[in-house]
């Protein structure tokens, strides 16, 4: 409806106007039965008498028509109103029989890469591939170029298939994990929009550190954190988007996983706003005793922490967890 409008604004008001005869020639004198407003008036004072300007017509005339897309015309309803505008104003130009010279600039397209699930839902999918190639290249070269590890979730897009994938980045290559479960709410529903890939969590090693990975929803499930504890992992990489004040629940949900699995545990949440969302950041480190060895605020800060592989070996051995629960039968 909001389109329809637009386009009875523009034709019936006669917005779309291309000049034909603007061209200057030269200045003469003003022939008292012309439009006055042909008068150059400060030619006019200088010489003491009426000038007017002599124009013809223009030559080799060129329309250019300029679309300047951000991150705000991503969004389905404004992009499909500027496409409408584009297509009018094209449509003028050609009945005109003027050159056209059409120009989209994507600058600020190539900087804006979607931070979450809700962001991306109305985002056309050659965007979000765009997005994504643009940042597993960049992402790849500065592993290389910095010789560091680099862990990032994104969103990939193969064969008109989206997945959400946690991608580790070392010596400029990526390797994959693609997310196993996915939140089925009327508010997040992740479920209906992602594709599904068979995919086994991450696990790599920087030193003698070994590290896993997996998205924020799959930490609820004990499955993952077997995995983990029977790769004997030394620290959990967790990505999540929390919000809805749910902080106290996740550091109590992931400081007993880290405890019961005798494991360092770091939890990575995003900071910021998106329309009444709210993301309160908290990004925290458990140590394998289940307490708190770092954290952050509601801001864009950094973390440094220490995994202390002496402190997993004594936990374990002190605990037991890993071992009695092998023996552990339960009919």
């Amino acid at each position: 409806m909001k389109i329809v409008k637009i386009k009875k604004k523009i034709l019936s008001k006669g917005i779309v106007k291309f000049s034909e005869s603007d061209d200057f020639k030269e200045l003469r004198e003003y022939i008292p039965s012309e439009d006055i407003r042909n008068i150059h008036w400060l030619s006019s004072a200088k010489h003491q008498k009426l000038l007017a300007i002599e124009k013809e017509p223009l030559k080799n005339q060129k329309i250019a028509i300029i679309l300047q897309l951000d991150k705000n015309m991503l969004f389905k309803d404004k992009l499909d109103i500027a496409k409408e505008i584009f297509k009018i104003l094209s449509y003028s130009a050609i009945y005109l029989k003027q050159k056209l010279e059409i120009t989209i600039v994507t600058d600020k397209i190539k900087t804006f890469t979607p931070k979450h699930f809700k962001e991306i839902e109305k985002i056309p999918l050659n965007f979000i591939k765009e997005q994504s190639n643009h940042q597993l290249k960049l992402l790849k070269k500065l592993s290389l170029v910095y010789n560091i590890t680099i862990l990032a979730p994104l969103i990939i897009v193969k064969s008109n298939e989206k997945y959400k994938t946690l991608i580790k980045f070392q010596n400029g290559k990526a390797r994959y994990y693609y997310q196993q479960v996915f939140m089925p709410y009327n508010h997040w529903n992740e479920e209906a929009f992602f594709d599904k890939k068979e995919s086994t969590p991450l696990i790599f090693s920087i030193g003698n550190i070994r590290i896993g990975a997996m998205f924020g929803f799959e930490a609820h499930f004990t499955k993952f954190w077997d995995y983990f504890a029977q790769k004997k992992v030394d620290l959990v990489v967790i990505s999540s988007v929390g919000s809805f004040n749910s902080s106290k629940r996740w550091f109590e949900l992931l400081k007993s996983f880290a405890f019961i699995k005798n494991m360092y545990v770091a939890r990575v949440n995003r900071v910021g706003r998106w329309e009444e969302w709210e993301f309160y950041g908290n990004s925290f480190v458990v140590n394998s005793d289940g307490e708190l060895v770092n954290s952050l605020g509601n801001k864009e800060e950094l973390l440094i922490a220490s995994i202390n592989k002496n402190l997993i070996k004594e936990s374990r051995k002190e605990w037991k967890f890993m071992q009695l629960g092998r023996e552990l039968k339960i009919n």
